[in-house]
């Protein structure tokens, strides 16, 4: 015997909220919700792993776009979750998949799915970091809040005067921002006078003020522990003050 139930707007604007897609399945539109919920999640990466290949000029435009388009779809879906119960009519028909395990197991689903995709994010595109010390200024100040490009040079050379992220050598749970300041092979001057090269797989890096911690006192940094290359500054604080100036500035320009 078929059962039949009325479907209820807000509850499918809040199961779409809750995930996208699922007001969509609340409502017998199984296929629809999961080309919401892969829409949502795998149309914003998609634009972010482009923009990572494109000029760090284009890192502020396309994460934003990136940031609108997962809005976008958000909403798309709320909107659309509550049209479909509007016009389902009171003599709806439930599915098999119309029930509270089915919706929890989608959910769980999704979760992993969305989870998964930020982590490749941060891993293989980009990440945002706050900065909050002062070892690299004037190029960037405490309070900026800077665009990474992850790995940092898969398609790049690794440049002298470059910015980066990397892995703090005596604490692995730390990072640190600093400069290239020396490239594989070159020849450097210790602080006791005495020359050495710098050597394969490593590089020098250097702090802008005299306090930071740099090759200088823990040697060579292995080019694996750099997390990735700083390219701009999409916002910036400084005692509840906005600096407008700062945002969009091109950090390795």
């Amino acid at each position: 015997m078929s059962i039949t139930a009325a479907r209820k707007n807000w509850l499918a604007v809040l199961l779409s909220l809750i995930m996208p897609g699922l007001g969509q399945v609340y409502c017998g539109e199984l296929i629809r919700g999961g080309c919401f919920l892969v829409f949502f999640i795998f149309s914003p990466l998609l634009l972010a792993r482009i923009t990572v290949m494109l000029p760090d000029y284009w890192m502020l435009p396309g994460m934003g776009a990136a940031v609108a388009l997962a809005l976008t779809s958000y909403v798309w879906a709320l909107v659309d979750g509550w049209r479909l119960a509007r016009t389902s009519g009171e003599y709806y028909q439930l599915r098999q998949y119309n029930g509270p395990v089915y919706y929890l197991a989608l959910w769980l689903v999704g979760t992993v799915m969305i989870l998964t995709s930020d982590q490749h994010l941060r891993d293989n595109a980009v990440e945002a970091y706050k900065i909050v010390g002062k070892s690299m200024m004037p190029a960037v100040l405490p309070g900026d809040y800077v665009l990474v490009k992850k790995p940092a040079y898969r398609n790049r050379a690794v440049k002298k005067g470059d910015i980066i992220i990397a892995v703090y050598p005596d604490d692995r749970s730390k990072a640190l921002i600093r400069q290239i300041a020396s490239l594989p092979g070159e020849i450097v001057t210790g602080q006791d006078g005495s020359t050495y090269s710098v050597p394969h797989g490593t590089v020098m890096v250097k702090g802008s003020s005299k306090e930071a911690i740099d090759s200088s006192t823990f040697g060579p940094l292995d080019m694996r522990d750099i997390v990735g290359r700083v390219t701009q500054i999409y916002f910036s604080w400084d005692d509840g003050t906005v600096r407008w100036a700062r945002i969009a500035v091109l950090i390795n320009s």
